[in-house]
This record gives C-alpha cells, sequence and structure tokens, in this order.
C-alpha cells in the first residue's frame, strides 16, 4: 500500500473508501464474470491475464461511467447551493472593496476579481501540460 493511497483514504473518508471497494468487488466478482459469460473468455490466455485483459478493455470504462454519473448526481443535488454563490460572488464582483471597514479582517473574502485572475494565470499551466500529454489543441482547449 503506497504512502498516496493512504492519504486519500484519509481525506475521502470512511464511507468513500468502501463505496470505492465496493466499486472493485462488483468489477471483479460480477462485472469480468459476467462478461465472460455473455462474450466468451480471449483465448490462450491464463486467469490473470483474462481478468486484466478484460478488466483494462471494458470493465474500468464501467467504473469511470459510474464516476460521472455520481459527480452530475451530486452537481444536481447541489445546485440552489451552487446557485447561491454564484449570486454571492457575482454581488461580491458588483461591490468591489466597499465596506470593508465594518468588517473583522477574518470575516473578508478574497476579492472576486483575483479569484478570476487566479483562474485565469491557472488555465494556462494546465493548458500546457494536458497539451504535452494528449498533442490535440481543441482537446486540450475543453480540458482546462
Amino acid at each position: 500500500m503506497s504512502p498516496a493511497l493512504v492519504a486519500v483514504g484519509y481525506i475521502v473518508r470512511l464511507n468513500i473508501s468502501f463505496l470505492v471497494f465496493l466499486g472493485g468487488v462488483i468489477s471483479w466478482y460480477v462485472g469480468i464474470p459476467l462478461y465472460i459469460l455473455l462474450r466468451g473468455a480471449p483465448e490462450e490466455l491464463s486467469a490473470v491475464q483474462i481478468g486484466g485483459e478484460i478488466w483494462s478493455s471494458h470493465i474500468r470504462y464501467l467504473g469511470v461511467g459510474a464516476m460521472i454519473v455520481g459527480g452530475l448526481w451530486a452537481l444536481v443535488g447541489l445546485r440552489s447551493a451552487l446557485g447561491q454563490a454564484l449570486e454571492a460572488a457575482l454581488e461580491a464582483f458588483k461591490k468591489g472593496s466597499t465596506s470593508l471597514s465594518t468588517t473583522s479582517r477574518t470575516e473578508l473574502d478574497t476579492p472576486m476579481s483575483w479569484v478570476l485572475i487566479g483562474i485565469g494565470v491557472m488555465t494556462i499551466p494546465i493548458f500546457l501540460t494536458c497539451l504535452t500529454h494528449i498533442k490535440d489543441v481543441p482537446i486540450t482547449l475543453f480540458m482546462s
């Protein structure tokens, strides 16, 4: 077990760790046997090689799809909170630095203009990093 895996487990806690583990169990003990039952096993491979081949070429994408659906479901569940946060951010951006003298320093948020500048600046290294791996400008623009 790697230190990075332990750190991720600590961050996401037991509930999410259990769901990730359960996804792996379902993939290996339900998904792969079901795939072999419906499509047959590749010829001239050992059982370990068959499992690895089917997992890497087909079953893995099932997990990615489940993560995408879960992420979209979380966004749907948070839509009202995200809307309120966006409204507050736009209001703060319009106000600028007014009424700072009455607010405690620890109660102040980072100005929205700084946040937008930071997002713009950080998009450049993200774009360049993705471009070195993907080597396709339209997809890289979409991803960054």
